[in-house]
């Protein structure tokens, strides 16, 4: 399994206790880096999780290579997002599947929003699709069997100050007389979870 833009590798433990026989992890920061190894401390060494520190763009020649492939979290922060799925269906072996989580614009028809600045206080986002173009990408970039699994509102209860997360969190992203709405006015982040497969 790959983990693109895993951050510490959380979720490539999580894989590796559900069953993954290899879990791969790729994000270039430092920091995430340094808290994996840390994890990788106290777990022990010789489980097969690994961490390269480095973007999506930078990996060696891994074509049609992983069972399953993770992108969480990142197609909203995409300036090409059409060619992010492009570099994610190439590394997913034939019959491999992708599990796509990002935020959507949930909406009935087929749209995409694109911030003029910031949304929920974040500055690197760029398209937020409603889920029926977030298929219709897919289908362009050649995936198929692609379901919508899941749309969850973020909540407060999941993104919240903590005595270890003293920051900003999602009630100060919020609009605090409509929660229904951030802070700049665009629709709350919701997250919808999808799963595509290459074909055979």
């Amino acid at each position: 399994m790959l983990d693109v833009g895993c951050g510490n590798g959380y979720h490539c433990w999580r894989m590796y206790g559900a069953g993954a026989s290899t879990v791969i992890g790729i994000d270039p920061s430092p920091l995430f880096l340094c808290q994996f190894m840390a994890i990788s401390h106290f777990t022990g060494s010789h489980h097969p999780v690994f961490l390269l520190p480095m973007k999506i763009e930078d990996l060696p020649d891994f074509s049609n290579t992983f069972d399953t492939v993770f992108s969480m979290g990142l197609l909203y922060h995409r300036r090409d997002p059409i060619g992010h799925l492009t570099r994610l269906k190439k590394l997913i072996r034939p019959g491999g599947e992708l599990v796509l989580e990002t935020i959507i614009l949930n909406s009935s028809t087929s749209n995409v929003l694109v911030p003029s600045g910031r949304y929920a206080k974040m500055n690197n986002v760029w398209f937020i699709p409603s889920p029926s173009l977030l298929e219709t990408w897919l289908k362009r970039t050649g995936f198929v069997n692609i379901r919508l699994i899941d749309i969850t509102p973020t909540t407060r209860t999941e993104q919240r100050r903590t005595e270890w997360m003293e920051y900003e969190s999602l009630n100060d992203f919020l609009d605090p007389s409509n929660p229904r709405l951030t802070v700049e006015g665009y629709p709350a982040p919701e997250r919808a979870v999808f799963l595509a497969e290459k074909p055979s």
